[in-house]
């Protein structure tokens, strides 16, 4: 807390400007003539204050006004102002949309979980703060982002330097508020697994909190988070490879000790009693070089006692999941396995035939050339090309109208002398 002098009019009397900044109240000049006011600013160590805290200080709208005219503060966002000009820094954008939404508030959603650490903070992009259902604070595009909570005492932490959300509402919340049903179970394997999160703080919050949307697929991606897939890339490899094709389940995140270290290896089939290791490799996260030379020695500890290793990326996984099924499928059967692989609809939309871990192929109803959905939208051809008397072919024809003009519907057709169309041939 420091002190401002405000001085309202000047005057010949020097020996009244006192200028001393520890005055604990204001004082009158002797002269009547210089009012001469002194108070605490009641700023935060971000530099910020809403307006209720000026006048608590003994800040008047006048004065705070006077002090914005005068370049000397500026107004942030509605009732918040800054002490100093210029950009604001990170914490003081954060701490000025919290002053903005009132007390109490709690960031959330994306900017609670780059302050968790799980994510990495964005340049662009607004602010966005929980408060209570009941608050009546608005959102401030491309600034502030509001959201509202029933359940906000129990998903608020109070932290330093600003209260945030828990971790397990913040991942639910980034899941619900994914466009697409596919996008929220990704979303919510990937920052579950990113921030650390225990199986039944996540499982937890899902039972007391259901989500408003996606319900039925976020719990199938928290019982596959549950079960070992702790990434994008894992889950993507449990429902697109192994589900669809009728793979045998595997065992996920094995302890292997390396060097007097325990590592953990994504998908094994040790269970089955075929040493198969299935690498499931994140670039971002498997290009640091730490990540990467320990990679290179578990590889070899894997090459040293026998153990067959496969590795894929995300392209690989996402993109062709079903030839990474019939590699995975090629190394089961020579080890053993006695298993079939199931065709999945890509691979009788791609192939249009089921190919099996053998090498064999039996044929399957080709796919249509169009989707199923826009068959009904194909009108069938109402003559042939020949034999329908009165067609003239590549003569552009019309129908009457009702003003007695000539509307064009296409080439090669003929209207009847009652003006409507008799055939449509290509």
């Amino acid at each position: 807390m420091v002190s401002v002098v405000i001085a309202t009019e000047t005057t010949h009397d020097s020996s009244h400007l006192s200028t001393d900044r520890s005055a604990p109240k204001p004082r009158p000049c002797v002269s009547g003539q210089l009012v001469l006011m002194t108070f605490e600013e009641p700023f935060d160590k971000f530099g910020l204050a809403s307006t209720a805290q000026l006048i608590s200080g003994g800040v008047t709208e006048a004065q705070w006004r006077a002090h914005v005219r005068a370049r000397r503060w500026q107004h942030v966002l509605r009732n918040v102002y800054a002490c100093f000009t210029g950009a604001l820094p990170r914490d003081a954008q954060l701490k000025a949309a919290l002053l903005h939404a009132g007390e109490p508030a709690a960031l959330s959603h994306r900017t609670a979980a780059e302050e968790w650490g799980f994510l990495k903070p964005s340049d662009g992009g607004p602010v966005h703060v929980t408060v209570p259902y009941t608050c009546s604070a608005i959102s401030k595009p491309p600034f502030v982002q509001l959201h509202r909570s029933r359940a906000f005492r129990f998903i608020r932490v109070e932290l330093e330097p600003m209260p945030r959300t828990i971790v397990a509402a913040t991942v639910v919340d980034l899941a619900v508020a994914e466009p697409t049903e596919g996008e929220a179970r990704l979303t919510l394997v990937s920052l579950a697994g990113r921030a650390g999160l225990p199986v039944g703080q996540l499982m937890h919050e899902m039972q007391v909190r259901k989500p408003r949307r996606y319900r039925k697929a976020l719990e199938e991606a928290a019982a596959a988070f549950a079960d070992g897939a702790t990434s994008a890339l894992e889950y993507e490899y449990l429902t697109r490879v192994e589900l669809a094709h009728d793979l045998p389940s595997a065992q996920r995140q094995t302890p292997f000790a390396v060097d007097g270290r325990t590592l953990f290896e994504d998908v094994t089939y040790d269970h089955l009693g075929i040493a198969l290791t299935v690498r499931l490799d994140g670039k971002e996260y498997h290009a640091i070089p730490g990540v990467a030379f320990r990679d290179r020695r578990r590889d070899n500890a894997a090459e040293l006692k026998g153990r067959a290793r496969l590795t894929y990326g995300w392209h690989d996984v996402h993109r062709d999941p079903c030839s990474v099924a019939h590699e995975v499928a090629a190394v089961l059967r020579r080890e053993g396995w006695t298993g079939e692989v199931r065709a999945c609809g890509r691979c009788r939309v791609v192939s249009g035939f089921r190919r099996h871990s053998d090498g064999n192929h039996s044929r399957q109803r080709p796919a249509p050339a169009f989707p199923a959905g826009k068959i009904a939208q194909c009108d069938p051809p109402v003559a042939p090309k020949q034999g329908l008397p009165g067609l003239v072919p590549g003569r552009r024809i019309g129908k009457q109208s009702r003003h007695g003009q000539r509307r064009d519907v296409g080439r090669g057709s003929e209207r009847n002398p009652d003006g409507g169309v008799v055939g449509v041939y290509e």
